[in-house]
Parts: C-alpha cells; structure tokens; sequence
C-alpha cells in the first residue's frame, strides 16, 4: 500500500511535537507500507524559511519529498491580526462574558446568534459573517507554511496513493492539502485549547475528513464539543503515539559528569524552550522555590531555543541534543516538569514515565492533567502555591516519588505500546481504504458557504 504523511517540517533536527510525531509513525510503519513524506523544506517553525533543499531524498525505508514554502511569515503582522481576530470575536459576542480557555466558552463563541451582541457595542458588533470568513482566511494564509508546490502535488498526484496521513489541524499544509484527497485522508489533529478554534474555517475540513485518530481522550472530548455538527459520526480513534522502555545508556555518568550533574538532584523539562510553553513560570516558580529552600537543586531545560533565557548557574540550557544525551539526562532527574497550557499528547511525558521518572505538570491543560489522573503517576498544579507546595512534597518524599515514577512505567507499558498504536494505525487504514471509494470535493475557497454551524453565527 502506497501510504503519504503530510507535515510541515520533517527530518531528525525536530525532536518534539507533530513532527516527531509523524516521524515515529513513519519509522514504525514503513516495514508494511510504502512512504512517502510530503514537507516543506523548512526547519523553523517561526517564519518558515526554506532551509533544505527542495525534490525527493531516500531515507532507510522511506522518502522524503520537500516542497518550497511560499513566502515567510511576517510574525508581526500575523501577530496582530490573530488578535485582531480574537478581540473581533470577543466584541461581536461580548454578551456572553467568554473566556478562551475553556472548550466550553469556544463553543458558545460558534453557537452565538448575532441578536446576542449588545446593541451599545462598538460597530465590530455589526460585523459581518463574510468579513470575518476573509480575515480568518488571511490569517490562515499569514500562518502558513504555505507550500502551493504541495498542494499542487497533492492535486495531480493523489491518484499515487491510497492514504494519506495529515499531522495538526491548523497549520496551511493540512487546510489546502486536505481538501484535495479528503476521501483518503486521515488526521491527527494535534488540537488543544487555543483561541483559533473558534475560527469558522475549520468547520467544513473536520467535515471532510475521512477518519480522525486523536492523541488523547481529552483532545476527543474538546473537539467533539467545539464541533458537534463537523465531527457527529465522525470515525475516529484515541491513538496517542507509542513508547519505548528505554533503558539508561551505559555511558550516562559521562554525559552527567560532564554537565555536572553527577550525584546531583535536578528537575528536567524537554521540549521546545518558548514562553508560549509556560517556561517564564517555570523559571520564575524554581528558582523563587530555590531560593526558599535550602539544599542543592537545579533545573535542566532541553530544546532548541525560541525565547529570551535566565542566567542562573542552577538553570542549565544543553540545548538541542542528541536522543542519546537526553535519555542519559532523564535518567538521572528526579523529576520532570511539564509547564506547557497547550498539550494534545506531550510525548517527552511519557518518555519520562517510560523511564519511571515521576511528574509535575500545569493542570491548567485538561490533556496533561487526565494524564496524571488516569495514570496516578504525577502532581498537578494550577497557579504558583500549588507549584510551590506540590514541588517541595514531592522532593521531600522521595519514596513516594519511586512510587509514582513505577505508575508511570505501568501507565506507559499497558496504554502506549508500540503493539497497540500500530493496529490502531491499520485499523484506520483499513477502514479508510474500505469507503474512499467516492470522493467528497472540498477546496478552502468553499469554507465561505454556509453549513448548518456556520449559520450559528
């Protein structure tokens, strides 16, 4: 079977998020099918400039096609029109007292009739349906990476492929390249609760889309809420990503030593270093508890860096480092630490538990927070004394934490197996294959027509 994954960056320099994800799906399923990855020759998910070279390379089971990103983005201007677009949202319907981090309140924000906005409001109450479609399209265009190569592929190509996988809902690789093979298409959303799911251009592309596999149960409830009409009946399953049982590296005291980590106890957060992960808390929250409490502590941040870093010699930044680094770092932590409100899976997580590695993660996010709940394997908290208190019962506990850090292991073995993902993955395809037999047309131009949600509005 002939299998594309669309993504919007690919290759072993990204170590998390989508990216990763498509990657450890692609590495695990190429022994059955023939891949192919369709991307973007970007490397930075900021602006999208095009970083490798574009046409076809072969990896070990597998080939890689990158396409041209179209132009970079100009992360001012896309900045100032998402809020723009938000606080348009907010003024039209600033009768229903909404709040963004709640699915419940997206919802409201699409079921809203116009007769709800308060006659005194400013003139963005009279604001009109059709205006706001072209805003969120602009939006949409501004955040990229738009690739029309890709696209264009997808278009005259697709009659190659009897699959194809599309990796996070809200990015232009997925929104202009769905549409083109929905009959055959399968997504991952890699959705959370953020303020552009109350966008109406998303509604007729869930529509479309053939099967859904999620990467959580809370992912599943959010957006079943949010999209009632879009995903009712919709064919789907909670999948996640699967795990490996890593074991330590033989040679993790040289890599500790030489991060002078050896015999020390630290705190250890994985993933990308940006304030939109929750990091200023983090940094802010560790080191006002460090400097309360007495005895040596550090915390280590791995990840490539997006944002501006504190200078303190118990706050260590690797930076990006290899997969063989970072386990022999994990595996000497005490704790892991998850600051990040926006979360569909968070594998660096459960790569910690996989390692019997206890957690401390921002209940804030509902899909971290079911994690903790389901697996008995972590501490949540909600604002700055639960850190505080949640922290220093944990660090002074250290039997409790083993204790945690085996829940992990069991909540990683028995619901993250690579076994139960991959039959996941081919009961998908499986069923895709069964019914693409019609094709349901969609372009993004169409998204302007009225379904039975859009009229909500």
């Amino acid at each position: 079977m002939k299998v594309a994954f669309v993504v919007t960056r690919f290759g072993q320099e990204i170590n998390g998020g989508a990216e990763y994800h498509c990657r450890q799906f692609v590495e695990r399923m190429k022994d059955i099918w023939d891949i192919d990855v369709l991307t973007t020759c970007a490397l930075d998910y900021y602006e999208w400039e095009n970083y490798f070279p574009a046409g076809r390379s072969v990896e070990s089971g597998y080939s890689i096609n990158r396409f041209r990103v179209d132009h970079c983005r100009p992360v001012r201007s896309f900045s100032g029109l998402y809020n723009t677009l938000i606080n348009l949202y907010l003024l039209k319907y600033q009768g229903l007292d909404l709040d963004l981090s709640t699915d419940e309140h997206i919802r409201r924000l699409h079921e809203a009739p116009p007769e709800r906005c308060k006659d005194t409001a400013t003139s963005f109450s009279g604001l009109s349906s059709e205006l706001l479609d072209e805003m969120e399209q602009m939006w949409m265009k501004l955040q990229g990476p738009v690739s029309s190569s890709l696209t264009e592929y997808l278009r005259l190509q697709q009659h190659k492929y009897d699959l194809v996988f599309f990796f996070s809902y809200n990015y232009a690789t997925t929104y202009y390249g769905l549409p083109e093979v929905a009959h055959k298409s399968i997504l991952i959303p890699t959705a959370h609760k953020e303020a552009c799911l109350v966008f109406r251009l998303f509604r007729p592309m869930f529509k479309h889309v053939a099967y859904f596999l999620y990467n959580s149960r809370a992912e599943k409830k959010m957006l079943e809420h949010v999209f009632p009409d879009s995903l009712r009946d919709k064919p789907g399953e909670i999948c996640g990503s699967g795990i490996d049982l890593p074991e330590a590296p033989s040679d993790a005291a040289t890599t500790l030593n030489r991060y002078g980590l050896e015999g020390v106890r630290y705190l250890i957060y994985i993933g990308r270093l940006d304030s939109s992960k929750g990091l200023d808390f983090l940094f802010r929250n560790f080191l006002s508890y460090r400097h309360q409490q007495k005895g040596p502590l550090k915390l280590v941040a791995i990840g490539k860096c997006y944002m501006e870093l504190p200078e303190h010699p118990d706050i260590l930044f690797p930076g990006f480092i290899s997969d063989e680094e970072k386990l022999a770092l994990l595996s000497g932590a005490s704790l892991f630490v998850m600051p990040s409100p926006f979360e569909s899976l968070s594998l660096s997580l459960l790569e910690a538990w996989s390692m019997g590695i206890p957690a401390l993660v921002n209940g804030n996010c509902e899909v971290l927070k079911d994690h903790c709940l389901m697996s008995s394997a972590g501490f949540y908290y909600n604002d700055e004394e639960s850190f505080h208190f949640c922290l220093h019962q944990l660090l002074s506990h250290p039997e409790l934490m083993k204790g945690l850090g085996m829940q992990g292991k069991k909540y990683v073995r028995k619901n993250y197996s690579w076994k139960e993902v991959r039959a996941k993955i081919r009961d998908a395809a499986a069923y895709v294959c069964q019914h693409s037999g019609k094709r349901q047309d969609l372009k993004p131009q169409e998204t302007e027509e009225q379904s039975p949600e859009n009229d909500s509005l």
